[in-house]
């Protein structure tokens, strides 16, 4: 039962005026599927073509039963949503709080795109919430949005979740799933949400061949993320997670900036960012990552994690980390920096410069500042760049030993 349909070939459009869509998914007890608007199949639109605004707001539906895939928005459809113009895009969804779960906010999938000209865009989904999990906020699979010129694009992504809810992630990037622009900055937010015991809220993810948040020439790039479930015994409820490489890139001058923060459950494991197999890079702007662990009782909430992965510069770029580990009560393992095997941190004639603070409370243990272990873990420059490290143990106010 969708709320609004555009199908094949469907569109609906203005030129200078402003065009406002909006759509509530209905459906009931087992039913599945209730979008409030979605825009699928060749030829579909909603878009201005002149200085038109386009607002585009859905809710999915069956918000009291049991079924699931009740998306906010969906887009399937190459430039579903779009102004050729120079018209400003704004996107809103909601997932259904339905207990079926996968009830996303926004989903871009299948081909479909979101395309900007140069005109501000501001998307913002809200995953359901409900007590099923992998109630996203924005997820993208196969699909893409993007501003062209000197646009902004700022996404905001908020999973939710109830009773032990797991996988509510804020932002989702899968294979092939990207998020870009040119000249203009490129701003994604993600909460990750959960609840009991549910794990693996993370606010910001990137996993699958292809998934990228990215800009292509001067334009900065953010990202921030905060790990979901924070009054919760779940573990593993991350800021940032990049698995894929160039997850995180600026191909151009445009400078990086990402920032995560761990869930304060009491899993542990909670790592502010954690860079897998996969990658964030930048060309030659300057580049600034702060991760923050969780602070709860469970152990290893690390502020960054390199395991496998590379966080580099080329060029003059300057790369700065700071991370910082947390715990409280007998938290132990809540190292600040941590680059494990095959790990790699460097520039090439930038300054590199790694910062740590261990956590750590109570008689816990081996909270270290900065953590380098493992073949092939490096923290390195290989031109003319210098190379700062600096780290220091925690639970300064406690017991435990190493």
């Amino acid at each position: 039962d969708l709320g609004v349909n555009i199908g094949a070939s469907g569109f609906v459009s203005a030129v200078d005026g402003l065009l406002t869509v909006t759509g509530f998914g209905g459906g009931a007890g087992t039913g599945a599927s209730n979008y409030g608007v979605i825009a699928s199949g060749t030829g579909a639109a909603i878009k201005t073509t002149g200085t038109g605004n386009v607002v585009v707001t859905g809710t999915g539906g069956n918000a009291t039963g049991t079924g699931a895939n009740n998306w906010g928005v969906d887009v399937a459809a190459t430039n579903g949503i779009t102004a050729t113009g120079t018209g400003q895009i704004s996107v809103t969804g909601t997932g259904s709080a339905s207990s079926g779960g996968n009830n996303y906010g926004i989903t871009v999938q299948l081909s479909g795109s979101i395309t900007g000209a140069g005109g501000a865009m501001t998307l913002t989904g809200t995953g359901g919430n409900g007590a099923g999990i992998r109630n996203y906020g924005i997820s993208l699979s196969a699909g893409s949005i993007t501003n062209s010129g000197s646009g902004t694009l700022t996404i905001t992504g908020i999973g939710q979740g109830t009773v032990n809810s797991d996988t509510d992630l804020g932002v989702n990037l899968s294979a092939n799933g990207i998020i870009s622009t040119v000249n203009g900055l490129l701003s994604v937010t993600g909460q990750g949400g959960g609840a009991g015991s549910g794990g693996s809220n993370v606010g910001v993810q990137l996993s699958g061949t292809g998934a990228a948040i990215m800009t292509t020439g001067v334009g900065g790039l953010s990202v921030t993320g905060s790990g979901g479930n924070g009054s919760g015994t779940g573990a593993n409820n991350y800021g940032v997670y990049v698995n894929v490489t160039s997850g995180i890139a600026a191909t151009g001058t445009g400078q990086i900036a990402v920032t995560g923060t761990g869930s304060a459950s009491s899993g542990g494991s909670n790592y502010g960012i954690i860079v897998g197999s996969g990658s964030i890079t930048g060309a030659g702007g300057a580049m600034t990552l702060n991760g923050t662990g969780g602070n709860g009782i469970g152990n290893s909430n690390y502020g960054i994690s390199v395991s496998s992965g590379s966080i580099t510069n080329s060029g003059a770029g300057a790369l700065t980390i700071t991370g910082t580990g947390l715990g409280i009560v007998n938290s132990s393992g809540d190292l600040g920096t941590n680059v494990g095997t095959l790990g790699v941190i460097s520039t090439v004639d930038g300054l590199l410069t790694v910062t740590g603070q261990g956590g750590g409370a109570g008689f816990g243990n081996s909270n270290y500042g900065v953590q380098v272990t493992g073949t092939g873990a490096a923290i390195k420059t290989t031109g003319t760049g210098n190379v700062v490290v600096t780290g220091t143990g925690g639970n300064a106010t406690g017991t435990g030993a190493n």
